[in-house]
């Protein structure tokens, strides 16, 4: 029962979190004006202060899931992401992940980013219950995205994942997750 509030926690401060962030739209006066066009010549880090991104790629990871990854980024310093993956083979196996991030600096070749997400994973023969002993996961942690290209990043975090058991139990371990972003307006 302590594990649903603490989802329920988690969750609502992420929503509450993108709302906040959305919701600020007064301008900073230490930046230079958005504009529609996008200067040529720079690189994605480079602009973010200035437009938000999209970003999709894949995600490998424990913590916060792994499979397809959908990411916004707003100028605001706040991305949020959702990852997920579905295979069957007569198993099925699958994974919902939940991510936000919080940009910590940037510069025109990376960003390096704090981060908190949820994941559930699912593992059932024959779609019976869930053969995971603790198949919710919570994770907390920092991120570093590295862009090879302007628009083309490898990304390394290090979430410290907390996985609740349904015996009232807790393991907590540092867990890194990678992935491959293509960015784009």
């Amino acid at each position: 029962m302590m594990y649903r509030h603490l989802l329920v926690a988690v969750i609502s401060c992420m929503i509450l979190g993108g709302s906040a962030a959305a919701a600020q739209t007064q301008p900073d006066s230490t930046k230079p004006a958005a504009t529609t066009a996008e200067p040529t010549g720079k690189t994605t880090p480079e602009l973010m202060d200035q437009f938000n991104f999209w970003a999709v790629g894949l995600q490998g990871g424990l913590a916060t899931g792994s499979g397809l990854s959908v990411r916004t980024t707003m100028m605001n310093r706040f991305a949020f992401e959702a990852t997920g993956f579905v295979w069957s083979t007569g198993n099925i196996w699958w994974n919902l992940g939940l991510e936000a991030q919080y940009l910590l600096d940037q510069a025109f070749d990376h960003r390096f980013y704090a981060l908190g997400g949820v994941g559930y994973y699912f593992h059932a023969n024959d779609l019976k219950d869930n053969t995971l002993s603790a198949p919710f996961r919570i994770g907390v942690g920092i991120g570093y995205e590295w862009f090879f290209s302007p628009k083309a990043c490898l990304a390394a975090e290090v979430p410290i994942t907390f996985f609740p058991n349904d015996g009232g139990k807790m393991t907590i371990l540092p867990l890194p997750q990678l992935q491959l972003m293509f960015y784009f307006r």
